[in-house]
């Protein structure tokens, strides 16, 4: 109701008082003899006159009165309302964006903050006019499990609700939108008898997420604002909230890019990535990265043009891992699996200007670096030789681990094809086969399962190899461990004749040496012999080169296993078929980078976004069944593993997992597990922003009411909630109103010209 309208409408009474009074004293009176013969009858009129005079004036002053309160739009309470009018009540239910983007601030309030105090002012209002309506509050990052269901709203739980809404905080999840609405669409399909149910969405209206290019490719996926269409035909209303802030301007750090392992004591880089979401240049942007304990290292970004982003390279060298067992590398020994520490490294922008980012939780960047102090290579040499020099695998050796005094980080074992099936592959981070065709059958198995479980096997067949034998065992016509089915061997035996390599524009990590346009070490790279390959018919292959030959074969291809990777190759490991092992520093590159990408599969993920749950394969000769998760709140969770495959629980197939389920928090969680020895190991993870939320673009409210919504549904701003809330819940009376005014404009007018008749 406005209450000055309605007063306005009261003053506006004595606007035909005053004209009534005022027209009983224009007339001057004048002496007339005739009119003495009147007298009689004017008198026995008089009385008459007044009541009717009297009359209109009520009939003026109620007229008056009715057009203010129709102005004002007055209601009544929802007891009385429900009393007179109906026997329904009402239930709000409120669904409530609780996403990163929430986080943004106007001044120094966050959008969320503003959101809660509507709430309480909301539940305030409603408490405070006494109805027996409910409310059901939701929020969107788990909305199957209602904060309050259906709870009413009265002076005696007025305090409870205050109290729920008040501990209420964000989370730094990206919000599943299109789910949320489906939770809501299940909620009102169960039917409350004589509940009349109105739909509040609570949302910062992020184009990412309401934008009309929302819509899935999918033709089965309905768009968000559809949903909410089909929401406003089963309920009695639907009201969007505009909740978020308008200025969109915002820095955010896209990606912390380190290697996927650290090696102790060898030089690496991190690449960092900030991206300029706003709409004007910003420059002196500050970027402060922070090692575990060490002091942090600061760096100064000159600018970042509006919309763009800017990559900065971060030289490291981290220093030895003391908790690495030193009897790691004994025969009868296997690797722990706390081979490898986990050290923080955390990215930030700092001293920046509020106008500039108004969303400071996406200005923080972490990554759980993996740091070893070696990683464990295994060579399998197919073809041995007396002379080491002529041996499968000794440039394969030096390029890994080489001779002096820069540490490569890695240490190898060098066995033969015999020796093979004899040594315990849980030893070992990388496998790489060199001219090997064939292993025993039980081997073959005990291989595919240590890839599947994260191992990196490289295979390079050479002149030993044959192409039957293998494509039985290693590709199993694409079913196998190898990417690649072997032929034929091609090429120029007599080395006059050669074949290179074809890089893709971007590169796969393992062969960045070879970025770039006219890259000189790639014109180095001579294949004199190699063999013709195939792909399966599947999309499983990543090919990561080709060969110029007529064919375009292919040369070096990926395989997924599992959470396990394999390289295969067209060429051996040693210089018999090409003289790239002589060309110096491509082949040491590459061989390094692809024993450090490979090592990084079995090291598992070490960094997530923010919604993804943390999966951790253990062994349970190792650990036993139970862990703790202490996530950046510093909430702490109890784990218990479970089988990948609960067909496999009881056989010695099975792989255990500790899941733990959706994260909803940036930075670091600490996974504690406990050894069969009774010694607990740390395992760090990072949880970083989805890069998305980040957009802090709005949808054109204007333009999302004529092409988005129906006429059922209003886009209402977040300070008018309370007012349309408590005017839903109480019963407006206007159309009422409209209808006695008429009635009284009629009633007067006839009453005025029957009466002017009259006289």
């Amino acid at each position: 109701m406005h209450p000055e309208m309605l007063a306005l409408g009261a003053l506006a009474i004595s606007v035909p008082i005053i004209i009534h009074l005022l027209n009983r004293r224009r007339f001057k009176e004048v002496d007339w003899a005739a009119m003495e013969f009147l007298l009689d009858a004017e008198q026995k009129n008089k009385k008459r006159v007044r009541l009717e005079h009297l009359i209109l004036l009520l009939l003026r002053c109620l007229t008056m009165l009715l057009i203010g309160m129709l102005i004002a739009r007055p209601f009544l309470p929802s007891n009385l309302s429900t009393a007179l009018f109906d026997t329904q009540q009402y239930e709000r239910i409120l669904l409530l964006d609780d996403s990163l983007s929430t986080q943004a601030r106007s001044g120094n309030r966050k959008s969320f903050d503003l959101a809660k105090e509507q709430l309480v002012e909301m539940i305030q209002s409603l408490s405070a006019n006494d109805t027996d309506d409910s409310v059901t509050l939701l929020l969107m990052s788990r909305p199957e499990d209602p904060i309050i269901s259906a709870r009413p709203v009265n002076s005696e739980t007025l305090q409870a609700w205050i109290d729920e809404i008040n501990e209420l905080t964000p989370t730094d999840l990206s919000i599943d939108l299109p789910e949320s609405l489906r939770e809501i669409e299940r909620y009102v399909e169960v039917p409350r008898q004589d509940v009349n149910r109105v739909v509040y969405v609570l949302s910062d209206l992020m184009e990412n997420e309401w934008g009309l290019d929302q819509n899935n490719a999918d033709s089965k996926t309905v768009a968000p604002h559809e949903q909410l269409n089909e929401i406003a035909e089963k309920v009695a209303g639907v009201f969007l909230v505009d909740m978020g802030v308008e200025q969109s301007e915002n820095l955010s750090i896209d990606s912390v890019s380190p290697p996927e392992v650290f090696i102790a004591g060898v030089a690496n880089r991190i690449d960092i990535t900030v991206r300029n979401h706003g709409n004007r240049e910003v420059q002196q942007v500050g970027l402060q990265v922070t090692v575990g304990d060490t002091l942090p290292i600061e760096e100064t970004i000159d600018s970042i043009p509006a919309g763009s982003s800017v990559e900065i390279g971060i030289p490291i060298t981290l220093g030895s891992v003391p908790s690495v067992d030193a009897n790691l590398w004994e025969e009868e020994r296997t690797v722990p699996a706390d081979v490898f520490t986990s050290i923080p490294i955390q990215a930030s922008l700092v001293n920046l200007a509020p106008e500039v980012d108004i969303l400071v939780e996406d200005s923080i960047a972490s990554h759980a670096a993996r740091v070893a102090q070696g990683i464990p290579v295994l060579l399998v040499d197919g073809d041995p030789s007396s002379d080491r020099e002529r041996s499968e695998t000794i440039f394969l050796e030096r390029a890994i681990q080489p001779p002096g005094e820069i540490a490569s980080g890695n240490l190898v074992d060098i066995v033969d094809f015999v020796e093979f099936d004899r040594i315990p592959l849980s030893r070992y981070r990388v496998i790489g086969l060199c001219n090997v065709d064939q292993v025993s059958p039980q081997r073959l198995g005990e291989l595919k399962q240590w890839v599947e479980t994260g191992g990196g096997l490289a295979i390079f067949p050479g002149g030993r190899t044959d192409a039957q034998k293998f494509n039985e065992q290693f590709f199993a016509d694409g079913q196998g461990l190898s990417p690649l089915g072997l032929e034929a061997i091609a090429g120029d035996p007599q080395r006059e004749q050669w074949a290179q390599l074809e890089i893709p524009e971007t590169p796969h990590q393992v062969l960045r040496i070879f970025d770039g346009q006219d890259n000189p070490f790639l014109n180095r790279v001579k294949l004199f012999n190699y063999w013709k390959t195939s792909l399966p018919d599947t999309d499983s292959v990543n090919v990561l080169a080709r060969l110029n030959d007529a064919d375009h074969s292919v040369a070096i291809a990926e395989k997924t296993v599992g959470d396990g990777h394999v390289l295969t190759f067209d060429i051996p490991a040693d210089n018999d078929w090409t003289n790239w092992p002589e060309e110096g520093l491509s082949f040491l590159m590459v061989a390094l980078d692809m024993t450090r990408y490979l090592a990084g599969n079995l090291v598992g993920q070490s960094e997530i976004q923010v919604g993804q749950p943390i999966l951790e394969t253990i062994d349970l000769t190792l650990f036993q069944r139970t862990a703790t998760l202490r996530d950046p709140l510093d909430g702490r969770t109890p784990l218990q593993v479970k089988p990948l495959d609960a067909d496999l629980a009881s056989t010695e197939q099975a792989v255990w997992q500790f899941d733990t389920g959706r994260t909803e928090y940036a930075g670091f969680y600490n996974l504690t597990l406990t050894g069969t020895d009774d010694r607990q190991t740390n395992r760090l993870f990072a949880a970083n922003t989805h890069p998305p939320e980040s957009r802090l673009n709005r949808i054109d409210v204007e333009e999302a009411t004529q092409t988005m919504f129906g006429e059922t549904i209003e886009i209402i701003k977040m300070n008018r909630m309370t007012s349309q809330t408590v005017q839903g819940s109480q019963r407006e009376f206007w159309r009422w109103l409209l209808f006695v005014l008429a009635l009284v404009l009629i009633v007067e007018q006839t009453l005025a010209r029957w009466f002017r008749s009259r006289h």
